[in-house]
């Protein structure tokens, strides 16, 4: 039995199907569609942590009277895994900016600048975390030159347990939604192949084998399932490309297209399979 025989049996089973065949397509790609509407999301919260963490910086204070080691302290935390930029303040900068921000010159109202000399540290996204930034913050407090630490842990470790948590929900959600169109697909799927039941006992008739029947019967339901993954992956996949100038959209993941197409196709071929063997 060659290939070409059982994809083009194939082709013409799957035409046979009729409303049965395309109810079954259009499932899978719904199924299709929310593979890709989850990875789609995911990408987005992924970004805005990016871009959350890349405006978070940590600024070292130094200790009254250590601003002669500005440098060296500078250097020594630019050194840090993660670091991706420094910037050092001295203090009359420090009382340059107090006096750009608050509108006061306080070299006039006080009698010296009290403002410390600080080290900021910004840190590549891709390398940090809540937790890892909280850790920085202890370590960096105990270095002997450095007085204090400022950084807005708090907001950071809510907004990643916020998006750790409404992933898992949308992943719960999307878990489930998935389970219970791939179940409804595999039955639309079996009434589908029930349409090839005489074309089968046809085939039977002439002396044909039950490899004959099964694997044209499995490749239309594996086409039912590509054909349902390529709209699928068109429709949400096409929205994303569109929507990619946005600095919060991303190009569809390679990953997801793959997964968008291989589930559907996955599921056609067993609900077929499984619809050949029952009827065989």
């Amino acid at each position: 039995m060659s290939g070409g025989f059982i994809l083009r049996e194939g082709w013409v089973a799957w035409r046979r199907s009729g409303l049965a065949g395309n109810l079954a397509m259009i499932a899978l790609a719904i199924v299709s569609a929310f593979i890709m509407l989850f990875s789609g999301f995911q990408q987005t919260v992924d970004i805005a942590r990016d871009r959350l963490l890349g405006g978070f910086e940590i600024e070292a204070f130094l200790q009254p009277g250590r601003e002669r080691n500005l440098d060296e302290v500078s250097t020594r935390l630019g050194n840090r895994d993660g670091v991706r930029e420094i910037e050092t303040i001295t203090r009359e900068q420090a009382a340059e900016l107090f006096a750009e921000r608050h509108g006061e010159d306080l070299t006039g109202l006080l009698a010296e600048n009290p403002l410390p000399a600080s080290v900021i540290l910004r840190y590549d996204p891709g390398a940090i975390s809540a937790d890892r930034l909280a850790m920085e913050a202890d370590e960096i407090s105990a270095d002997p030159d450095i007085e204090d630490v400022a950084f807005e842990g708090e907001l950071l470790a809510r907004f990643e347990q916020l998006s750790g948590q409404v992933l898992l929900i949308a992943g719960i959600a999307g878990a489930v939604i998935v389970l219970l169109s791939v179940l409804l697909t595999v039955q639309a799927v079996k009434v589908a192949a029930k349409t090839g039941e005489s074309w089968a006992r046809a085939v039977f008739l002439v002396g044909g084998s039950h490899g004959q029947v099964r694997g044209p019967l499995a490749v239309s339901g594996l086409l039912m399932g590509l054909f349902g993954g390529l709209i699928g992956v068109a429709v949400i996949g096409g929205a994303q490309w569109l929507l990619a100038s946005s600095p919060w959209i991303a190009t569809p993941a390679l990953r997801a297209i793959l997964a968008a197409l291989a589930l559907p196709a996955l599921v056609g071929w067993l609900g077929a399979a499984r619809r050949v063997r029952a009827g065989g």
